[in-house]
């Protein structure tokens, strides 16, 4: 399983390599996937060239959007995204990347196509860049951020957020330890994400627990996440919603300037926060599953634990 820290290099590795590959003449290899058969090159007339070759391998093509060139020569298939497109470029490099990586015996061509064919649902408004799970869970983290700056300095929150939602706790700075979690209207029931998400050497754990609702009148994720940094920005600084900003764009490239891929609607409803301590349901039943049953996660009653005293 990929790391935050590994996820935070695919990123940077991505962003880095789509940046110089502008600045050489030559076709370059995917970093990180280390193919000869997969390469890069930039366009002087304003576009990257994604080449593979392809042999008998080839993804259906008829559900690539008119923004893409496709040229195929039995050899190698070449895809042309405008300058323009980057943000999508990059959204495919890094989904291939992530899971070429959690298969490592996998063809890059073979990821590289089935991620691609994912893209093109998202490309063509038959799907979204993230999964309902993925939206409400940023919604989540995001809003709990905005409700606990009465508590929390900025930087400790912004520092302190996992953006890549891949660590065990979502926020941590200093001796403190944040979980954000979502409900629907009136749900009393959380899943941890691994069945010891709550077992931990430093007690307590804050648990922030934010409605969201299902709402066809409401609005798209997008609007939703400048809302709440927006709303961050008159309560702390321009500087400060822009850090944030940047950390979920890192994260999301098809978020906040492509807003035409999002249809789900959805609307914010009330935010609480509970305290788990060692004696906690979520810390204690981990302890006491037995060894020979197996277990990924579980749900549990958090109207059962107490209200966090800040």
């Amino acid at each position: 399983m990929l790391s935050s820290e590994d996820v935070r290099e695919i990123g940077e590795t991505v962003k880095l390599q789509l940046s110089n590959v502008r600045n050489v003449e030559s076709e370059l290899r995917i970093a990180l996937l280390d193919s000869p058969q997969v390469r890069l090159r930039w366009n002087e007339n304003e576009f990257y060239s994604l080449i593979v070759e392809s042999e008998s391998i080839s993804p259906p093509l008829s559900t690539i959007p008119n923004w893409v060139n496709v040229s195929d020569n039995n050899e190698a298939l070449e895809l042309e995204f405008p300058y323009s497109r980057l943000a999508e470029l990059e959204y495919l490099l890094r989904k291939t990347i992530e899971n070429h990586l959690l298969e490592e015996a996998s063809d890059a061509r073979e990821v590289l196509f089935s991620a691609l064919n994912e893209a093109f649902k998202v490309w063509s408004a038959a799907g979204e860049p993230m999964s309902k799970e993925e939206q409400i869970g940023l919604i989540g983290e995001l809003n709990a951020i905005t409700s606990l700056l009465q508590h929390f300095t900025i930087d400790q929150l912004i520092e302190g957020w996992d953006e890549t939602s891949r660590r065990q706790i979502d926020i941590v700075f200093d001796e403190t330890q944040i979980e954000c979690k979502t409900v629907g209207l009136d749900g009393i029931h959380v899943e941890s994400s691994s069945i010891n998400q709550f077992v931990s050497e430093n007690y307590p754990i804050i648990l922030a627990i934010t409605e969201v609702l299902t709402d066809n009148d409401s609005l798209i994720l997008p609007d939703i996440v400048l809302n709440l940094l927006g709303e961050i920005g008159t309560q702390t600084t321009v500087h400060h919603s822009l850090a944030l900003r940047n950390k979920v764009t890192s994260r999301y490239p098809l978020l906040l300037n492509h807003r035409e891929y999002y249809h789900s609607r959805w609307q914010i409803g009330t935010f609480s926060c509970k305290i788990v301590n060692d004696d906690s349901i979520p810390a204690v039943f981990p302890l006491s599953v037995p060894s020979e049953i197996i277990l990924s996660k579980f749900k549990f009653d958090f109207t059962s634990l107490g209200d966090f005293d800040f």
